[in-house]
């Protein structure tokens, strides 16, 4: 790329301390192509020449997760949203964009957490993409509050500097594994910061996070798979002491607002007690306020759905007539009437509970109605 590369930060004043969003890994070893494929990164190229960079990931085929600060309009110094949109540009299969910039996808829509008020908390964004990336697997984002503790081990991605100062060269994808996970509390460089919001981690050993990273993954093996527990916010000046990264689960209801698919892919990424269906986490069926079990309200369901049929009345979910994957095993979607379904315990073979004479498929169902479920801009220092 012939012109100057800046990088998008932003100055931060916490505790009378400057701050810096993090650039490229500092102390990591370069990535190879495949090694991180769902990690992409953000290009910023200005009317007046200058250019910005941020790291991003696929979370879903449409869907690219980042900082906010990569995506707020006030931080990169632009008009409005539409032009945040109209400007960004996402690389997927390169890990040096100097040399080689990859497929560019472009945005259809870009978004931060409207509880984003600069600093680190709130600290997430998405990327909605023109088309889907069908050559590339997303990676599963960690939505539970137990699973990440103080003392976790995790793997840092990013395409940022990689000098602390924020110095040296940067556009090339590098990676920095076992890093521990500190009590952000003991973080007074660039404090206060909240344990629930955050994952700290000490850079006072010259490896982290800096300016380009921003955006960026920490990646843990849970349940066999690489998933995203943190993305990159905010660090120190020189990237020297402290990096800051956000927790997909303190920011869970504004990410599924948009990606709701991006809950779960299997059972080991819920809660206990409850199982993945269609990316979504739900109380296993047939436990208490699960599908399958007695009601007599919305309230008492963990789908917010209580349905009558004949006799019985029932925790339910809506679901697509004559498409048996829009329920869960063990259950028919039946016909509701107007088009809509419902799911429904499968009988028994020769009867069973809920059969109407029909295998299950009743004339119509009745009761309160189906609800379809809800399962910086260039020399802006402090942000990386």
């Amino acid at each position: 790329m012939s012109r100057s590369r800046t990088l998008l930060v932003l100055t931060l004043l916490a505790a009378s301390a400057s701050v810096a969003t993090a650039a490229p890994i500092i102390g990591g070893t370069a990535a190879a192509k495949g090694d991180f494929p769902s990690v992409a990164v953000l290009l910023y190229f200005f009317p007046d020449g200058s250019e910005a960079e941020c790291t991003g990931e696929l979370i879903d085929p449409e869907w690219v997760m980042t900082a906010a600060h990569c995506v707020d309009p006030a931080i990169i110094g632009l008009a409005n949203q539409a032009a945040v949109t109209a400007l960004v540009e996402v690389h997927f299969n390169t890990v040096d964009v100097t040399t080689d910039l990859g497929e560019k996808v472009l945005a259809k829509e870009t978004f931060f957490d409207p509880a984003y008020q600069g600093g680190a908390s709130h600290d997430l964004g998405l990327i909605h993409l023109v088309k889907k990336v069908t050559d590339v697997t997303p990676s599963p984002v960690n939505l539970l509050t137990t699973t990440t503790p103080v003392g976790s081990v995790v793997t840092q991605v990013g395409f940022g500097t990689r000098q602390t100062g924020a110095q040296g060269p940067f556009g090339a994808e590098f990676v920095l594994k076992n890093r521990t996970a500190v009590a952000c509390s003991s973080q007074s460089a660039i404090g206060p910061l909240d344990d629930a919001a955050l994952m700290c981690f000490s850079q006072t050993d010259g490896k982290g996070e800096c300016e380009g990273d921003s955006g960026g993954p920490s990646f843990m093996m849970l349940d066999g798979k690489l998933t995203i527990v943190a993305v990159t916010s905010i660090g120190d000046q020189n990237c020297a002491v402290v990096g800051a990264d956000t927790r997909p689960e303190f920011v869970k209801s504004f990410l599924l607002s948009h990606v709701p698919q991006a809950e779960c892919s299997d059972d080991g990424q819920c809660a206990t007690a409850k199982t993945c269906f269609a990316h979504g986490c739900m109380v296993a069926p047939f436990s208490p306020t699960g599908l399958g079990t007695t009601c007599t309200g919305n309230a008492e369901c963990d789908s917010s759905n209580c349905e009558a049929l004949g006799s019985d009345q029932l925790c339910t979910r809506s679901c697509t007539v004559g498409d048996a994957t829009t329920c869960p095993d063990g259950f028919d979607c039946l016909d509701a009437g107007g088009g809509a379904g419902a799911c429904w315990p499968t009988p028994a073979a020769g009867g069973g509970c809920c059969d109407a004479g029909t295998h299950g498929v009743p004339t119509m169902l009745f009761g309160i109605g189906l609800v379809a479920i809800v399962l910086g801009r260039r020399s802006r220092r402090g942000r990386r």
